[in-house]
């Protein structure tokens, strides 16, 4: 490929796929032609404007592939995590079916009724479809029924092994 023809491309702002389409070639041969003539065509977007860290945990660029974002991987995670429980909670009328209590959503669990394919709480990745089926197999509770709902499991055989029990007394 002919440096000069490549250069006047880069200069009209093409990248490398309009190059391609434009000298009937492909984007591979005009990478390695734009390399061997030591040109590089201008980014698609500007990084201008991002900020120097993730505007979660202030971990800078370097530290995570930043590709243009404004947050590392861990923190993206936790926010598509809180808008899938937000949205979970919301589908499930926003308040403890027990009790009726409503507040932040850090208060809330699912307690699964009929079985469990998945931990609702740690979705980050699921689709809303694959969500909503297992949201059907749980009520919303609050933390303090759902504490409630897994300690009465231990019914009446646990509470007279404690009292029988002849260990030594933590009095």
């Amino acid at each position: 490929m002919d440096a000069d023809v490549l250069r006047s491309l880069v200069e009209e702002g093409l990248s490398t796929r309009g190059i391609a389409a434009r000298l009937e070639s492909n984007q591979s041969a005009v990478r390695r032609g734009l390399k061997k003539a030591g040109l590089v065509t201008k980014p698609k977007r500007k990084l201008d404007g991002l900020p120097d860290a993730c505007l979660l945990c202030n971990r800078p660029p370097k530290q995570y592939d930043h590709r243009r974002r404004s947050l590392c991987g861990s923190c993206a995670t936790r926010v598509r995590r809180y808008r899938t429980k937000e949205a979970a909670v919301r589908l499930l009328g926003g308040k403890c079916k027990r009790c009726g209590w409503s507040g932040p959503l850090g208060a809330f669990d699912f307690h699964h009724v009929k079985g469990k394919d998945f931990t609702i709480g740690n979705v980050a990745n699921r689709s809303w479809a694959m969500v909503k089926k297992e949201l059907a197999k749980c009520e919303l509770l609050c933390r303090n029924c759902h504490s409630l709902e897994h300690c009465a499991d231990r019914g009446d055989a646990f509470m007279a092994e404690v009292r029988n029990y002849n260990g030594q007394l933590l009095i």
